[in-house]
């Protein structure tokens, strides 16, 4: 049979030699592409959470940040309490009244929007070449965005991953297609929407 070509390396970044990958390092790599990104937001607008996302990427191919960086560094257990801290804390102001009065509201949205992602989900599964299952996991990403889109590819791996390579192997499968959706449906999308439909409010 045919040779499959081997995926091209865009890294010219040289590796930092093991005794270097220490936490501290590592750490202030990344807190240089997150200040960066901040940066390029103040002076462009661009939300930093899409910044954090191609940023990201692109120094990971280009190798200036290492694979798994916040699990080399130690801080990834840290990092996701954290972002359950973030999720949380947007629920502080809420009350029992508060929740009851829009309940009804809620379900039927939710209902609505459960059915809808599933079918545009299975006709766009064939399109994209991704199995039913997937597309319908991708599509419900619009639902919680960043940072579940983040936290759930590792929850799904630590209850159905049989060992450790099956389970790296469901978070690289899952992640990237978790992460991108839940970026362009909540950050971008929501966005565009929001501005037609405020119109008829």
């Amino acid at each position: 049979g045919q040779d499959i070509p081997a995926k091209k390396s865009l890294k010219f970044v040289p590796a930092f030699s093991k005794d270097l990958q220490t936490p501290f390092i590592l750490l202030a790599k990344l807190s240089l592409v997150v200040v960066l990104c901040q940066q390029i937001g103040n002076w462009t607008g661009i939300s930093v959470f899409i910044l954090y996302l191609v940023l990201g990427v692109v120094f990971s191919e280009i190798g200036f940040l290492e694979k798994d960086i916040l699990k080399k560094s130690g801080s990834h257990g840290f990092v996701i309490f954290i972002m359950m801290c973030v999720i949380f804390t947007n629920l502080s102001q809420a009350t029992p009244d508060m929740i009851l009065s829009y309940l009804p509201s809620l379900i039927t949205v939710l209902l609505l929007g459960v059915v809808s992602v599933i079918v545009v989900s299975l006709i766009t599964a064939k399109l994209f070449k991704m199995t039913p299952a997937m597309a319908i996991a991708v599509g419900t990403s619009c639902f919680f965005g960043f940072p579940t889109t983040y936290y759930l590819p590792y929850e799904i791996a630590t209850a159905v991953g049989k060992n450790e390579e099956e389970k790296e192997a469901i978070i690289d499968h899952t992640l990237p297609k978790m992460l991108v959706a839940g970026f362009v449906s909540v950050t971008l999308v929501s966005v565009i929407l929001a501005g037609l439909v405020i119109d008829f409010l």
